[in-house]
């Protein structure tokens, strides 16, 4: 069974700046975001934790990533 960071994981692609894995952040209860493990790189600040994770992953159809680290 996977963890609850698993699933997320699976969800998110990696940091588009430095290849690595991502985290979500909650900001109170009112706003979310989805922070890197490393560069601390965020995301948009959004409404619901799934249009947070939209908007993080919606940043690699702005930048190219880091090399070898797109999923497919």
């Amino acid at each position: 069974m996977a963890t609850d960071y698993e699933e997320l994981q699976a969800r998110l692609r990696p940091c588009p700046f430095c290849g690595r894995a991502a985290r979500s952040t909650v900001g109170g209860c009112t706003f979310y975001w989805i922070e890197c493990d490393k560069c601390d790189a965020t995301g948009p600040t959004r409404d619901t934790r799934e249009e947070a994770e939209e908007g993080w992953n919606g940043i690699w159809k702005k930048r190219k990533p880091s090399s070898g680290t797109e999923r497919k």
